[in-house]
């Protein structure tokens, strides 16, 4: 090592020990032990960094993309999996499913100490939440919220009459693919004052110019 605390070293053969310590300021252990390496401490995976206070990896191009890959075996039966952990208990994952037929394969999202599915995408492109299984571009499966909702749309602009959340409905109105909306459901306030929450429900369509409000339902 130099006075710096770097330290440069060949490691080689099968090391139970520590392989090369820095001296300097930050006294890191390097460790071999047959092919896995330990930062920090004695590795108990292929790879282990340990430190304390906020610990940081970073991958670094001054010049170009970078990239950090996941790869399993290359017959497509394994799953890639990004895991996050308290110490050793894993609290939530991201898990890539693979397969040899592409629409089968899926991404996962894991919460709740890794025991819930939150979503689901899979090989076409369909996401789903609260369903492995998306039948649509979105499909979500949860119970009710407040015995009424199972999906919430808030406008976040300043309380005003008009405000409120919405869906677009549309698709291609050209032939080179272009797409458009031209349907709307809507949640109207009727009022601009403060803590009152009177609202409608607005349907409108939309003619080559103008949107039209076609039916409201107090």
């Amino acid at each position: 090592p130099n006075g710096s605390g770097v330290v440069t070293a060949n490691i080689t053969g099968n090391c139970t020990g520590t392989a090369a310590t820095v001296t300097g300021a930050a006294q890191t252990s390097i460790t071999r032990v047959g092919s896995s390496l330990g930062i920090g401490l004695a590795p108990t995976h292929n790879f282990n960094l340990q430190a304390a206070g906020t610990v940081e990896a970073r991958f670094y191009s001054t010049d170009g993309d970078c990239s950090l890959q996941i790869a399993s075996d290359t017959d497509e039966g394994q799953s890639s999996i990004l895991a996050f952990n308290s110490a050793t208990s894993t609290r939530g994952s991201v898990l890539y499913d693979h397969n040899a037929t592409a629409a089968s394969q899926k991404m996962q999202f894991l919460t709740g100490d890794n025991a819930v599915t939150a979503m689901t995408i899979d090989g076409s492109g369909n996401v789903g939440i609260g369903t492995s299984s998306p039948l649509m571009g979105l499909h979500i499966q949860t119970g009710l919220y407040a015995d009424f909702a199972n999906l919430g749309l808030y406008d976040t602009q300043t309380q005003d009459t008009g405000v409120g959340g919405g869906i677009l409905l549309g698709g291609k109105y050209t032939d080179a693919g272009a797409f458009t909306d031209w349907a709307s459901i809507k949640a109207y306030k009727t009022n601009d004052t403060t803590g009152n929450y009177s609202g409608q429900l607005h349907f409108k369509t939309r003619n080559q110019s103008d949107w039209v409000t076609g039916m409201v339902i107090n």
